[in-house]
Formats: structure tokens, C-alpha cells, sequence
């Protein structure tokens, strides 16, 4: 069973994430996108390998704030498609990986959906965070039988890191349940 946080932006679950990892000690590898602040004062969102820590260039960037609306860039579907592809190809043996976050932006990205699929169908264990169910893409990921959502909360956050943290065996064996 593989385990995907969801919830309200800033709620804490890539926090989720990290407290874990650096609690337990496995190994792990995935991907990630993470906010930067730009030259001209908005911010651009990125896709990096999880492992390796924040990476960025022009070909990963995959949206930006224009306003207050998020807008992905012409190439987002083209990033997701080559690079995030590619991380995904490369995730090396590991005692889980890492997908934080997937989105909407992935909607159009279909090479990356299908290789995501592999993983999701796969043996290994996934902990992830996931955008509520906006696109038939989420909607499946969502509805999948090998996945647990578990929805995060102001109130539940701490109470769901150490659920994790007591279940790790379970979670590596993929044998949690929520």
C-alpha cells in the first residue's frame, strides 16, 4: 500500500515528509517540486530530484505565479514528460520513495503519468503528497487501489507523523493502511 498525504496548501505535509525520513533513517529517492523566489520578485515552482536536494534550471521550472494565480509554463507538460521522466527512470533501490507533490500540472504530461503508474502498480512503497481530485489523472491516482490517502489537518498533523513513525515497518513491508 503506498501513503499520500493531502490537505490545504501549507498545512504541513512535506513536513510530514522530511520529520519522517530524518526520524526513521531509510533510504529513499523520488522527486519533488519546491517554490523559489525570482529576479523579478514572484515566485516560479520547480521539479528536482528528491534525494539530491533542490536543483533548478530554466528546462525544470514548471510554473510560476502570475497575480495570484498559478500558471504553468508553455514547456510544463514537455519537463514532466523529459525530466520528471527521467528522475523517475533513475530512482535507485531504496527503502521507499518520494513523491512530493503530485498536481494538476502532471494533467497533460502522459509519457510521466504512465511511468508514475509503473511505480504506483509497483512492489516498492511510495510516500507522497497529492492534490485533491481535480483532474481524471488525481481522480484515478485517488481512487487506486493500492493507494491511502490520508487527509492532513492543523489538528492531525502531529497525530499522523507519529502514526507513521510507529508503523514504519508496515509502511516499508506495504502493509499499512492508514
Amino acid at each position: 500500500m503506498h501513503i499520500f498525504l493531502t490537505g490545504d496548501t501549507q498545512i504541513g505535509k512535506s513536513t510530514i515528509i522530511r520529520k519522517f525520513l530524518a526520524q526513521t533513517g531509510i533510504t529513499f529517492d523520488g522527486l519533488a517540486t519546491f517554490w523559489e523566489s525570482s529576479d523579478d520578485g514572484g515566485r516560479r515552482l520547480y521539479l528536482s530530484r528528491y534525494c539530491l536536494g533542490p536543483r533548478h534550471g530554466r528546462k525544470h521550472c514548471i510554473a510560476a505565479f502570475c497575480g495570484k494565480r498559478l500558471m504553468p509554463t508553455k514547456e510544463t507538460a514537455e519537463v514532466f514528460d523529459s525530466h520528471g521522466a527521467k528522475i523517475l527512470r533513475s530512482i535507485k533501490k531504496r527503502d521507499i520513495i518520494i513523491l512530493d507533490e503530485i498536481g494538476r500540472l502532471e494533467s497533460s504530461a502522459t509519457a510521466f503519468q504512465r511511468l508514475l503508474m509503473e511505480y504506483i502498480n509497483g512492489s516498492v512503497p511510495i510516500l507522497g503528497v497529492i492534490s485533491p481530485p481535480t483532474t481524471d489523472f488525481l481522480k484515478q491516482l485517488h481512487s487506486h487501489e493500492k493507494i491511502t490517502t490520508i487527509e492532513i489537518s492543523a489538528d492531525n498533523r502531529e497525530l499522523v507523523l507519529t502514526n507513521l513513525l510507529s508503523h514504519q515497518k508496515e509502511i516499508l513491508n506495504g502493509t499499512f493502511d492508514g
